[in-house]
């Protein structure tokens, strides 16, 4: 199939070049629904660019719904109206896709003034000269270094860097080369999902609501998909130990969207079912970083020696997320075939960006960051507490984790989400239920759990922002 993209003329890696060119022709109705795209041989051939290039493109793709795989047949385009999450199109370019934990909208922010999905982050959160300081320190030290490839595991600077931090803000007992970096956790998790697929495992358990980009890799790459439903906001560990060897992903010290802790009794519980069964757990540690009352929780990593645990980390709420640098930390009995099986790949993630994080993190200017951005958030938390109290009441209750940027509200009557997401649009407010973080894909017609996600709203708006979705509900009632 002989077949084009145009690529624009940003400093973006090729790979997001690819990927948003895919994205547009999908949006502007060029490429059909169930349309089967070009394989990545095809593509790298006439378009002269590598296979890792369309490889990275496509598992992004599939990853974010725009696409999706069917096993020995090829890759095929999703349709926007058909994304497996909700979704709602007023005037043909206004499509809410909610992405994850890490949730993210697929529309053009500034169109949306109540943001309570995507993860953006407001320009005063983040302290751009620090960045651009960190930048700088880089390109002094690593000059003639930048001329060369990426190395395609991660810089060994910040590899060194995450090993320092890590153990000492999350307890993770690892070193350097156990240290994967990538750009963005589902390229990682595609990668690694495809790596223990080769031996031998086939089921992938999930917190439910959880995750839902790994949710998606794990389909995609072939594997049989069940849900645990939670227990009192934890993992159900009752529930697991009844199952047979497989991929555990779970976030031990921060269950989205209920924020939880996980005990260190049903840790060990969780362990010892992957002992046992001869099974891994993925450690999605999620929004950890963003805790307001206490020291983050140390990791479930930390608690082991029996290399059972891949540790999946990411900078995007520490950071900004077009800062896409993401990490696993792998089990050292898994460190040398993965290394061997994947030298080939090329590096997604900005050499340069990597450097600069490493200094950032070194110079202590990271931590300097992260206290400032907690003090942000934590007044957040308690204005979005102070703000539901004096609206909510008579419609809700709620549960506000005092961690992350996010939170539940179960409404006392079920509201229809399709109309609920129409009648918000014309008002600029952007909001998802719980659903959307299940293992169906569908999104139920009736909800009256919503998750509000709010990041990216500035500070100033969120009452207005609060008034006008709890007008936006009652009209529905």
């Amino acid at each position: 199939m002989e077949k084009i993209f145009f690529l624009d003329q940003s400093n973006n890696p090729l790979y997001i070049k690819l990927y948003d060119a895919v994205v547009s022709e999908i949006k502007a109705g060029l490429l059909l629904k169930d349309s089967r795209m070009p394989s990545v041989r095809q593509l790298s051939k006439s378009m002269n660019i590598s296979r890792n290039t369309v490889e990275s493109a496509y598992g992004q793709l599939i990853a974010e719904g725009y696409l999706y795989s069917i096993p020995k047949k090829g890759n095929f385009v999703s349709g926007i109206e058909e994304q497996h999450l909700a979704e709602v199109s007023l005037s043909g370019d206004k499509i809410i896709k909610a992405n994850s934990g890490h949730v993210q909208s697929a529309m053009d922010h500034t169109h949306m003034k109540y943001d309570f999905v995507s993860e953006y982050v407001e320009p005063e959160k983040f302290n751009m000269i620090l960045w651009k300081k960190s930048i700088l320190l880089a390109m002094n030290k690593y000059e003639g270094d930048l001329y060369r490839y990426a190395n395609p595991f991660g810089e060994e600077a910040l590899k060194e860097a995450i090993c320092d931090f890590f153990s000492r803000t999350r307890g993770i007992v690892a070193g350097p080369d156990q240290i994967i970096i990538g750009s963005g956790s589902s390229l990682l998790l595609g990668t690694l999902a495809s790596f223990l697929k080769d031996r031998d495992y086939r089921r992938f358990y999930i917190d439910e609501p959880g995750f839902i980009d790994a949710r998606d890799v794990f389909y995609e790459t072939g594997y049989d998909l069940e849900g645990l439903p939670v227990r009192d906001m934890l993992l159900n560990t009752e529930m697991l130990k009844e199952k047979g060897k497989g991929i555990l992903f779970t976030s031990p010290s921060y269950q989205f969207p209920y924020g939880e802790i996980l005990p260190v009794g049903k840790r060990l519980e969780v362990l010892n079912w992957a002992r046992e069964t001869d099974s891994f757990i993925i450690e999605d540690d999620y929004n950890n970083e963003l805790r307001y009352e206490g020291k983050p929780v140390p990791a479930l990593q930390g608690l082991t020696h029996d290399d059972r645990v891949i540790y999946l980390g990411a900078f995007s709420t520490m950071l900004i997320p077009s800062i896409r640098i993401s990490f696993l930390v792998l089990p050292g009995s898994l460190v040398h075939d993965y290394k061997a099986g994947y030298s080939h790949k090329v590096q997604t993630a900005s050499k340069l960006e990597q450097l600069a994080l490493s200094e950032m993190i070194k110079s202590g200017l990271l931590a300097k960051h992260m206290r400032k951005l907690k003090a942000g958030y934590r007044h957040k938390n308690q204005l979005l507490r102070e703000l539901l109290e004096q609206h909510f009441y008579e419609i809700a209750t709620w549960h506000i984790p005092k961690a992350g940027v996010s939170c539940l509200i179960h409404l006392k009557k079920e509201v229809d989400m399709k109309a609920l997401q129409r009648v918000s649009y014309e008002r600029n407010v952007n909001i998802c239920g719980i659903s959307a973080f299940m293992t169906k894909k569908e999104a139920k017609p009736l909800e009256k759990n919503l998750v509000l996600n709010y990041r990216g709203i500035k500070e100033r708006d969120l009452e207005s922002g609060i008034i006008e979705l709890k007008e936006l509900i009652c009209r529905l009632y």
